[in-house]
C-alpha cells in the first residue's frame, strides 16, 4: 500500500471515530439552548471581567478583559480564559446576548484547544522517549497519542465545558512548551527555550494547570534532555530548569497579588487525608474511565478489556528490556498520580461524572501512557493495537457524550420553566424547581450547591443587546432561584425565610404524580386560617379554611379498641386540585387512650394546596373525638442548644412525653423509633442528614456517594438524654465558611411520621459557631 494512501486511511479512520465520539455534543437545539450550567456560569463571569454586562460591548472592552481577568478569581477564571470567552461570546453571539446563540462554535473552538493540547503531547512525548527507545517508536507514540486524546472517554467533559477553556489553553501552552524546552536542549536550538518560557508565561495567565509545567519541564531536562551527562551534572540542571520555568508559571499569582492583593481566589481545601482520598477515587477513574450510572456494567468489560489490550506491547517489550520499562512504568504512575491531584476540592467517582473536566491532564497522560505501550511492538501489531484502543475508546466516549446531553436536555427544560416563572403576572421574586432528577446518565444537569439565581440574567433569554439591556427584560424580577427535594422543601417552608419570601411572592414547578408532567404554579400570598381547627365532629367532616403552608400536623383520638398496629390514614380535599389526597400517620398510646398523629407539612401536596377544605379519617376509624389540627408539631421540652464537640453536634435534653409514648407504644411490636438532624442551607436549599447516636457507643457513620453522611436507621433507646450527631460540624463549618445562613432541626419519628421536632438558626458573622436554642 501506497505511503500517502496509508496515512489518508489512518485520517479518516481517525476522523471517523471523532466525529461518532463527540457527535452528541454538536447536537442541533433550538436558540439558546444546549448551553450546561458551567458554560452559562464561564459566560457570564467572563461577561463581568471582559465588560459585556454594560452596554458598551467594544472591541477595547475585549483587551481589557485581560487586565480585569486578574481579579477573576473569584469566578474560576484567570486573565487569558476569562478574555477567550468574552472574544467568543462577542464572535458567536449578539452582543453578549445568548438567547438565539448557539454552543456549537463555543465547543468547536474548545475541540481545537483539545486538538492543539493532544498533538503537543504527542510531540512532546517523541521527544522524551526518543532517546531511549528510538526515534521510529517515539513518531509512532506521538500520532497515537494525539488520536486517542482525541477519542478518550473523558474528552467530551472538556469538549462541552466551556468553563474549561483555561484549562485546554493551559495544557495547550503547557505541552508545546515541553516540545520547544526539549528541542532546545536536544538540537541546541536555543530560541525555542525562549518560547517554551513565553509558552509557560501564557499557560500561568490561563490555569493554575500552569505549575505543573516546571517540575515537568525538570523531569525531561534529567530523563532526555542530554541523558549521557554525569547525574551529578543532570540533577544540576534539572533543578535550574525547574526554578528558571517556576518563575515563568508564578508570573500570573504574583500580578494578581500585585493589582488585587484583596482578590480571592475560587475553591474549597481539604485535609490531607480527604486530599489523597480523593486522588485516589480519581485514579480509579482514569484507569478504567466508565460513567457507571450512564453505560453500565458493559463498558467496564470493553474498558478493561481495551486496557489489557493496549498494554500487551509493552509487556512483550519488557521481557527484552526489563529496566527500561520498568522504568518508564514508574514515571508512568507518578505522572498519572500527580494528574489525578488536580483539582483536588472536586470529587469525580464511577457513578458522578459531572466535574470530569478536572481529569483532563490525566486523560493526555493515560493516552501518552496507553500510546506509548501499543506501539512498542513494530510491524503489523504497531498499528492494530492503537486502531482497537481508539476504537473502544469512541464507542465509551460516546456513551459519555449521550449521558451528557440527555443530561443538558433536562437542564434546559429547567431554563425554560425559569422563563415561565419570569412571564407570569405578577411576576414571582423566587422559584423552586422541585423533582429535579439530581443526576442524569451521572451527570448533573446544575450543581445543588451554588445558586442558581444566575438563571435569571437577562443575557440568558435576551436575542439581542437592546432587550438585554432594556428596562423591560424578562427574568430581571427573579431574585433566587433554587432546586430542593421535596424533603428540603418540607423543611424549607418552616423557616422565617420560606415567609419572608412567600410575601413577595414564590412560583414553584414540580412533578405531578411521577408522570413527568410538570406544571408551574404560583403560591399564595400569606392567609391566615379561619374558623375552626377540629376536621372531625359529631361523626360528620367540618368544613374547613386552612392555610396548608401555616399548619403542621393533625391529632385525633380514636375508640379504645383500635389496633395500634395500622396505620390510620387522612383524607382531604382541597381548593387547589380536585383530586383527593390521603395521608399516613401513627398511633401512639397516651395514657391508655389511643391517638392517632400525622405530619402534614411532610406532604408537598398539602404544602401547595392553598386551601384546604375538607378532611376525614379514610378507612374503619370513624369513632373519633378531639379531631384538631395544631400549626406545629410537638417539641423537645428541655432540649438545650447544641454543643460543638470536634466534628460532632451534641445534644442535651432529647426528651418529651409523646415521643416517650411514642417509644412504649412501638416496643410492644418491637419496633422503635429514630431521631435525625436536619442541615439546610438557606442560600441553595442543600439538605445534609445526620443520624443522633449515643455517644458512649462511637459507631463511624458510612459516608454516601454526594460526601454527605446518609440518614442512619438507628434506633432510639432510652435514656433520651444526650446524643450525638457525627459529622454535623463538618457540614456547618463548610457552610459557615462560605458565609451562607443555614437552619436545622431535630425531628423524632415513629414509623415514619415525624411526632417530635425542635428548630435552630445559624447565621454567619452572628454567632456562626453556636447553633443557637431549638424552637
Amino acid at each position: 500500500m501506497p505511503r500517502w494512501l496509508a496515512w489518508t486511511l489512518g485520517a479518516l479512520f481517525v476522523l471517523a471515530l471523532g466525529l461518532h465520539a463527540h457527535g452528541p455534543l454538536f447536537l442541533p437545539r433550538g436558540p439558546g439552548q444546549g448551553f450546561s450550567a458551567s458554560d452559562l456560569r464561564a459566560l457570564l463571569a467572563a461577561g463581568e471581567v471582559g465588560g459585556l454586562d454594560t452596554a458598551e460591548g467594544s472591541g477595547a472592552a475585549f483587551f481589557g478583559a485581560g487586565a480585569r481577568g486578574f481579579a477573576a478569581g473569584e469566578h474560576g477564571l484567570r486573565p487569558l480564559g476569562a478574555a477567550s470567552l468574552a472574544l467568543s461570546t462577542a464572535l458567536w453571539s449578539d452582543g453578549g446576548a445568548l438567547g438565539a446563540a448557539s454552543p456549537r462554535p463555543f465547543r468547536v473552538e474548545n475541540l481545537l484547544w483539545y486538538l492543539l493540547a493532544a498533538a503537543g503531547a504527542g510531540v512532546f512525548l517523541r521527544r522524551l522517549v526518543s532517546p531511549w527507545l528510538g526515534d521510529e517508536h517515539g513518531r509512532a507514540a506521538a500520532w497515537v497519542t494525539a488520536a486517542a486524546a482525541l477519542v478518550h472517554p473523558l474528552a467530551y467533559a472538556a469538549i462541552g465545558s466551556l468553563g474549561a477553556r483555561g484549562d485546554l489553553m493551559a495544557l495547550a501552552f503547557g505541552t508545546w512548551s515541553g516540545a520547544q524546552f526539549l528541542r532546545a536542549r536536544q538540537a541546541r536550538v536555543h530560541r525555542a527555550a525562549i518560547r517554551a518560557g513565553v509558552g509557560t508565561v501564557l499557560a500561568s495567565l490561563a490555569s493554575p494547570l500552569a505549575m505543573a509545567v516546571p517540575p515537568l519541564l525538570a523531569v525531561a531536562e534529567f530523563v532526555a534532555g542530554r541523558r549521557y551527562r554525569p547525574l551529578a551534572a543532570r540533577l544540576r540542571t534539572a533543578a535550574v530548569t525547574g526554578a528558571v520555568y517556576g518563575l515563568c508559571a508564578a508570573v500570573e499569582p504574583a500580578l494578581r497579588w500585585f493589582l488585587f492583593p484583596t482578590a480571592s481566589v475560587a475553591g474549597e481545601t481539604l485535609s490531607a487525608t480527604e486530599s489523597l482520598a480523593v486522588a485516589v477515587e480519581k485514579l480509579g477513574v482514569l484507569v478504567l474511565s466508565v460513567n457507571a450510572e450512564g453505560l453500565g456494567f458493559a463498558a467496564y468489560l470493553l474498558a478493561a478489556g481495551v486496557l489489557v489490550v493496549a498494554l500487551e506491547g509493552a509487556f512483550s517489550a519488557a521481557r527484552s528490556a526489563p529496566r527500561l520499562w520498568s522504568t518508564i512504568l514508574a514515571l508512568g504512575a507518578v505522572s498519572l498520580f500527580s494528574a489525578a491531584c488536580a483539582g483536588l476540592s472536586v470529587r469525580v467517582q464511577p457513578r458522578d461524572f459531572t466535574h470530569a473536566e478536572v481529569l483532563l491532564p490525566g486523560a493526555l497522560v493515560v493516552s501518552a501512557g496507553l500510546a506509548l505501550a501499543s506501539t512498542a511492538l513494530s510491524g503489523l501489531r504497531r498499528g492494530l493495537m492503537p486502531a482497537i484502543l481508539c476504537t473502544g475508546w469512541a464507542a465509551l466516549a460516546h456513551g459519555h457524550a449521550a449521558a451528557w446531553s440527555r443530561s443538558m436536555e433536562l437542564f434546559d427544560r429547567c431554563r425554560s420553566e425559569v422563563a415561565q416563572a419570569a412571564a407570569l403576572e405578577p411576576r414571582p421574586a423566587s422559584l423552586l424547581l422541585l423533582d429535579v432528577p439530581r443526576r442524569v446518565g451521572g451527570i448533573e444537569p446544575f450543581s445543588r450547591t451554588e445558586p442558581l439565581d444566575f438563571l435569571a440574567s437577562p443575557r440568558l433569554s435576551a436575542r439581542d443587546p437592546a432587550e438585554r439591556t432594556g428596562p423591560d427584560g424578562r427574568g430581571s424580577d427573579l431574585l433566587w432561584i433554587a432546586a430542593p427535594t421535596r424533603e428540603a422543601l418540607a423543611h424549607f417552608t418552616r423557616t422565617e425565610r420560606f415567609a419572608e419570601l412567600r410575601a413577595r411572592g414564590i412560583a414553584v414547578a414540580r412533578d405531578h404524580g411521577g408522570r413527568g408532567e410538570r406544571s408551574l404554579e404560583a403560591v399564595d400570598p400569606p392567609a391566615p386560617t379561619t374558623g375552626t381547627l377540629r376536621w372531625y365532629r359529631d361523626d360528620a367532616s367540618t368544613p374547613l379554611d386552612w392555610d396548608a403552608l401555616t399548619l403542621r400536623g393533625a391529632s385525633a383520638r380514636g375508640p379504645r379498641d383500635t389496633e395500634l398496629a395500622r396505620a390510620p390514614i387522612l383524607g382531604w380535599s382541597a381548593s387547589a386540585s380536585e383530586v383527593i389526597f390521603e395521608s399516613r400517620g401513627v398511633w401512639v398510646d397516651l395514657a391508655g387512650e389511643a391517638y392517632a398523629h400525622f405530619d402534614l407539612a411532610a406532604s408537598v401536596d398539602w404544602l401547595l394546596a392553598r386551601r384546604i377544605r375538607l378532611a376525614w379519617p379514610v378507612g374503619g376509624w370513624s369513632n373519633l373525638s378531639e379531631a384538631d389540627a395544631a400549626p406545629q408539631l410537638a417539641r423537645f421540652e428541655s432540649l438545650a442548644a447544641p454543643r460543638i464537640a470536634g466534628d460532632d453536634w451534641v445534644f442535651v435534653g432529647v426528651d418529651a412525653p409523646l415521643l416517650a409514648a411514642a417509644e412504649a407504644t412501638l416496643a410492644r411490636r418491637g419496633e422503635r423509633g429514630l431521631l435525625r438532624l436536619l442541615l439546610l442551607d438557606l442560600a441553595t436549599l442543600e439538605e445534609a442528614r445526620f443520624a443522633l447516636e449515643e455517644p458512649r457507643r462511637g459507631p463511624t457513620d458510612a459516608t454516601s456517594p454526594d460526601g454527605s453522611l446518609p440518614e442512619a436507621s438507628r434506633a432510639v433507646e432510652p435514656p433520651l438524654a444526650e446524643f450525638v450527631a457525627r459529622g454535623a460540624d463538618r457540614c456547618a463549618s463548610r457552610w459557615s465558611r462560605r458565609g451562607r445562613a443555614f437552619a436545622w432541626a431535630l425531628e423524632y419519628a415513629a414509623s415514619g411520621v415525624v411526632l417530635v421536632r425542635s428548630e435552630g438558626l445559624v447565621v454567619p458573622g452572628a454567632g456562626a459557631r453556636d447553633p443557637g436554642t431549638g424552637r
